[in-house]
């Protein structure tokens, strides 16, 4: 079983295509995300959002960013094309690992 301490210098970039707000994300990615955090690996979330959050998307993702933070998860938002999805999101991709 690994402790907090077998972690203390790991780092992780977690890049998802799909947005944080999605379920899927909501349901399997920041769960896990937050549980290895909690064992000490320090994570940092690129995900790739649409272009325009409406208002009840904006309280989300504040919520969101803060329950991130509080596990010293670092969220960034890039905003994504919308078509065609691949070619665009390969591009999103590279553009955030500069």
């Amino acid at each position: 079983m690994c402790t907090k301490a077998d972690h203390s210098e790991k780092q992780a970039l977690f890049i998802s295509p799909t947005p944080a707000l999605s379920p899927l994300l909501q349901a399997q990615g920041i769960p896990h995300i937050k549980a290895l955090s909690a064992r000490g690996i320090r994570f940092t979330l690129l995900t790739l959002e649409k272009r325009h959050w409406d208002d009840d998307e904006k309280q989300r993702a504040e919520t969101l960013k803060s329950s991130l933070a509080e596990k010293d998860i670092d969220w960034f938002v890039m905003r994504s094309w919308q078509t065609p999805l691949l070619p665009n999101s390969t591009i999103d991709i590279f553009r955030g690992a500069l």
